[in-house]
């Protein structure tokens, strides 16, 4: 990750972010992947296209499984019932 062109503008800004956040900002570090959010979010903007960006958000998805978000949110390309079912097994 750290060989992503914004990593370091994006762990700046997450070391100044962590002392003044906002719900939102909160929301995102209690996943456990707000760097790897903020770098995609940086890559987006400016590209201006998610396919360009999809070593940023493969770093993410992994984030976002490592810490366990899959099981604790609701996906939506799953219906609520098959969501529930795998939860509980």
């Amino acid at each position: 990750m750290e060989n992503s062109k914004y990593y370091e503008e994006a762990l700046e800004q997450y070391k100044e972010i962590q002392q003044d956040t906002e719900l939102y900002d909160e929301r995102i570090i209690k996943t456990g992947c707000y760097l790897q959010n903020f770098i995609l979010q940086l890559c987006h903007a400016e590209t201006g296209d998610w396919r360009q960006c999809t070593l940023e958000m493969n770093w993410f998805k992994d984030c976002w499984a490592k810490n366990g978000n899959d099981k604790r949110t609701f996906q939506s390309d799953k219906n609520k019932e098959q969501y529930e079912r795998e939860v509980r097994e």
